[in-house]
């Protein structure tokens, strides 16, 4: 009995230790004003960066407005997906011009596989905007089930509302297969 308890201590200081992995969103924009990049615009380049403890298992650069934008990783089976939020469109402040769109990847074979892409979020009047908050769970076979809560966030006085730029839709479930088989909308 000894042995076995001895030989289970050394087995585990030996293996290295799962990290699970995890996602970052990285400015890549070089500061200068005239760097507008593949994006058209100072400040949007980003790059998504997938690591598992300090190894990096895949990046994919990319767009964002202002370089606004989350990532999360969600694990189902033995697939990695990472949920990339990011905005397209610029205004000044209290001015809601700018859509909102939710990336689904895959991590496979070292690359980020895009299985679907939504809109999540958008103006509907100038101080007005609609928004799906969003969470992600596993799903049978390996892929995930992203469920979206319709939420309307009003800014100021301005009576501006317009209903009918909004989704009916108050919850929407998407599910993303293991083999990124969704459509991409």
């Amino acid at each position: 009995m000894l042995r076995v308890v001895i030989l289970s201590v050394l087995l585990s200081l030996c293996s290295p230790a799962w990290a699970a992995p995890t996602a970052q969103v990285v400015p890549t924009w070089s500061g200068s004003i005239e760097d507008v990049g593949e994006c058209g615009w100072p400040g949007d380049q980003i790059a998504l960066v997938v690591r598992e403890g300090s190894q990096v298992l895949a990046s994919l650069e990319t767009c964002s407005s202002n370089g606004m934008a989350t990532a999360h990783v969600t694990v189902s089976g033995r697939n990695t997906y990472v949920l990339l939020y990011t905005r397209d469109g610029h205004g000044v402040p209290y001015v809601a011009v700018y859509s909102e769109d939710l990336s689904v990847y895959r991590l496979a074979g070292g690359a980020l596989v895009l299985c679907n892409r939504f809109r999540i979020g958008d103006a509907v009047g100038e101080s007005t905007r609609w928004r799906y908050a969003y969470a992600a769970a596993p799903s049978t076979g390996g892929g995930i089930r992203v469920t979206l809560r319709l939420r309307v966030e009003r800014y100021g006085d301005n009576p501006d509302f317009a209903p009918e730029l909004a989704p009916t839709e108050r919850t929407r479930v998407v599910e993303v297969g293991a083999t990124c088989a969704a459509p991409v909308s």
